[in-house]
């Protein structure tokens, strides 16, 4: 096997295994059964993948000391002083604050409801699984696939509400909270609102809001 073939099959496999990575990711910010256990509760394990060169002479598993997070669904990560900015105030706040946001047709008012990159490397991306050093994942590599989540779900909603003008009556929410060290997921949310003509309608584009010390933030819409 010439070097070029053997880099260019591993650099396949990295893909592979970065893509993987963050279907999960992708799943538990959506709340998506198979991904959205609480910490402190078992799951399934992801059946082993084993390497090609295990059995050689010479080889070495990788080494993973924060194994035990993909049972508990956390990492342990020290405390951090950065604060949300934006956001609002409770989760039925940005319910609020998104319907206002689609009845102005206003996408950049989306900005200041959704998590920053800088707020997802620095607060919660450390704290999740898929961060752990043995993945090769980076925090880069989960905010390429969360913002394009996200901005696929702010335009459909705003595909479909646009212009509405939208009362809220409620937010339902058919997921268990999250709780992490420094911040908390609130996931499987549902809006219940009622329209112009008093007819309840339901909006199920905002699946996870994340809130750190009482500022609430988007962290994933439904794309």
């Amino acid at each position: 096997m010439s070097r070029l073939h053997a880099f260019s099959r591993t650099r396949r496999r990295a893909s592979a295994v970065v893509m993987l990575v963050f279907v999960h990711l992708v799943g538990l910010a959506s709340g998506d059964a198979a991904a959205g256990s609480l910490p402190g509760t078992v799951v399934t394990p992801v059946p082993t993948r084993h390497s090609s060169l295990e059995g050689t002479p010479g080889y070495t598993p990788p080494v993973d000391p924060d194994s035990e997070a993909v049972i508990t669904g956390h990492r342990k990560a020290p405390l951090v002083s950065q604060p949300f900015t934006g956001g609002a105030a409770s989760v039925s706040g940005v319910a609020r604050a998104l319907l206002r946001s689609l009845a102005a047709k206003d996408r950049e008012r989306f900005s200041d409801l959704c998590i920053t990159r800088s707020e997802f490397s620095s607060i919660l991306w450390p704290e999740f699984p898929q961060s752990r050093p043995v993945t090769g994942a980076t925090a880069d590599d989960g905010w390429y696939f969360l913002v394009r989540r996200n901005s696929g779900g702010v335009a459909r909603a705003l595909n479909e509400y646009a212009g509405q003008r939208l009362t809220l009556v409620r937010v339902e929410r058919a997921q268990p909270v999250e709780r992490y060290r420094n911040f908390t997921l609130y996931r499987g949310l549902t809006i219940v609102a009622k329209d112009s003509t008093g007819a309840l309608v339901r909006l199920d584009d905002l699946r996870t809001v994340a809130e750190r010390k009482g500022v609430f933030k988007i962290y994933s819409m439904r794309d």
